[in-house]
């Protein structure tokens, strides 16, 4: 059986690699959010410090440069503003260059992660999800920064995001410009009362994702396939 994570993941099994059509199904990645919802809403006012997280691997389809780039952007309105990002990834020293380079302020890495328990935390101490990717198969950051009740800033270049995504209502969705990027993180600190009901309705279109609904599609599948009796 040759799960894809996606129904896109899946027709690639079947129609570039070959697999047969009836050892193809369709699964969802499997993330453990339950606890993200437990988390505070964003309630913030104008004034307040934002911190923004750059939760995926510095890789070149994540663009943590870009990421940098914004942030400076929007430090340069809002000098308190903060960034917090991932540290694994073959990027990070040109984004430790980036940073000394032009003397970026209140940023610093993920590196003292002491546990996979520990993950949820770096988002409830977080206000806004950014992610300017040029590729990405539906990533799970976004799933985890809803189920936290997270502001959101991504491209519109990751797949499905329409299962989740109203944009301007629970996100924003951008084009891959700075300016694009920069305003819409200003958009949450211009105005920070969106927040909450952004994130009421991210944890809504979410719901499905936790773990006893994983469980029942995973379980479903393998009976369909004769895993399970």
């Amino acid at each position: 059986l040759y799960c894809g994570m996606g129904s896109i993941a899946a027709k690639q099994f079947i129609e570039e690699i070959g697999f047969p059509e009836n050892k193809v199904d369709t699964l969802i990645y499997p993330q453990d959010i339950d606890e993200y919802f437990n988390h505070h809403l964003r309630e913030k006012k104008k004034g307040d410090r934002f911190r923004i997280l750059f939760a995926n691997r510095l890789i070149d389809r994540y663009q943590p440069i870009f990421a940098l780039e914004v942030f400076e952007s929007v430090q340069s309105e809002y000098p308190n503003v903060e960034m917090v990002m991932n540290s694994d990834g073959p990027l990070k020293e040109k984004c430790v260059e980036y940073i000394r380079d032009k003397e970026l302020k209140n940023v610093r890495f993920l590196d003292n992660i002491d546990s996979w328990n520990s993950m949820h935390l770096i988002y409830k101490d977080s206000d806004i999800l950014i992610l300017p990717a040029t590729y990405s198969n539906g990533n799970g950051t976004i799933i985890e920064a809803r189920a936290s009740g997270m502001g959101i800033v991504v491209s519109n270049k990751i797949n499905y995001l329409e299962r989740h995504s109203v944009n301007g209502e629970n996100c924003f969705i951008c084009d891959l410009s700075i300016e694009d990027f920069t305003n819409a993180v200003l958009t949450y600190i211009r105005n920070p009362e969106i927040l909450v009901p952004h994130g009421l309705l991210s944890r809504e279109k979410v719901e499905g994702r936790r773990n006893k609904y994983t469980a029942e599609m995973y379980y479903e599948v393998f009976k369909k396939h004769g895993f399970i009796k």
